[in-house]
């Protein structure tokens, strides 16, 4: 049964997009207007709309913004900015109406307690690199492993804890000795070492190559995450191999080949996340055509829909890189 609204019913989904205006501007604009193609062309009803901030203490206002202007729709989803800390303000707003709410770029993964069933990290890229991490420690045979982090942003502080802890985790799954300080406790490097840098850019450049080097040549390893874009080599000092984790949209389908070519040549300065928030947008947004299951985070993980044949029975299909829900 229709509504009062022309081209509104009950099986419409009404998803909003919280993000920066900078993020938008790197490569999820492009995203978003991919979709919105895709579901012109195939004849889906869902509406997508983005809600832009300028300052991260907009997002609040931003994200009632969208719970007020979407009321009409029993069917709401957000996708809710790309911090740990976002995904959870907008949980705590947004779960008193039943609204699932997604983070297409949660650093954090151990915040279960901390959020409700309506909430989910589509891509929590944190967890890979802390595997990551222990893979490059055994291949290169260092000695040493550190995680060395800083606590001077009180945005990042949700995700740096959780880090830490799935660091902790995952050392003892290795029976690795992990070492734990702070980047204003140290005066140089550890010796051949892998080393963890959980720190902005700004801290990273504040603490300088005197001390952030170590005195043998090619002697330590240093690991950053994806907040990490934009780091130089020149932050750090002689005899380290600094890396950041920086994930790009990759050719995983044909789908995703299309997106990347959209972005053109500014795919390496892209949002870390715009495959993540394409992935996540368009699955969203196909949900409507699952026949007879609950616009719930389980059905959406577990019905993925293809476009290609029937989708009535909400086949699931494999995919390169699936939502990871409520870990």
């Amino acid at each position: 049964m229709s509504n009062q609204f022309a081209g509104v019913d009950f099986t419409t989904v009404f998803v909003g997009v919280v993000v920066s205006r900078s993020e938008w501007l790197a490569g999820l604009s492009v995203a978003y207007a991919r979709v919105a193609e895709l579901i012109e062309q195939n004849g889906i009803t869902a509406r997508v709309v983005p809600y832009l901030y300028d300052v991260e203490a907009e997002f609040e206002d931003t994200v009632l913004t969208f719970i007020e202007r979407s009321d009409r729709f029993a069917q709401r989803a957000i996708i809710a900015g790309t911090t740990t800390n976002q995904l959870i303000v907008a949980d705590r707003l947004c779960s008193p109406y039943r609204i699932i709410t997604f983070s297409v770029g949660a650093s954090a993964t151990s915040i279960i307690a901390l959020t409700s069933e309506f909430a989910c990290t589509w891509m929590p890229l944190d967890r890979n690199i802390a595997m990551f991490f222990f893979m490059l420690h055994c291949m290169y045979e260092r000695t040493n492993a550190y995680v060395v982090y800083d606590l001077s942003d009180p945005t990042l502080l949700v995700d740096v804890d959780s880090m830490l802890e799935d660091m902790r985790i995952q050392a003892a799954q290795f029976q690795i000795l992990l070492c734990f300080t702070t980047l204003d406790a140290i005066d140089t490097l550890p010796e051949n070492a892998t080393i963890l840098l959980l720190a902005t850019n700004d801290a990273i450049a504040a603490a300088g190559p005197a001390r952030l080097r170590c005195t043998q040549p090619n002697s330590s390893i240093i690991l950053m995450t994806a907040r990490n874009s934009g780091a130089r080599a020149a932050w750090f000092g002689d005899n380290v191999v600094p890396l950041a984790a920086v994930p790009n949209a990759l050719d995983f389908t044909r789908t995703t080949r299309s997106l990347v070519q959209s972005i053109g040549e500014d795919i390496f300065d892209a949002s870390p996340f715009v495959y993540a928030f394409f992935d996540c947008l368009y699955t969203l947004a196909k949900f409507e055509l699952v026949v007879g299951k609950d616009f719930t985070i389980e059905n959406i993980i577990k019905y993925s829909v293809a476009l290609s044949g029937s989708v009535c029975s909400g086949a699931n299909r494999s995919s390169p890189m699936r939502p990871v829900s409520r870990i």
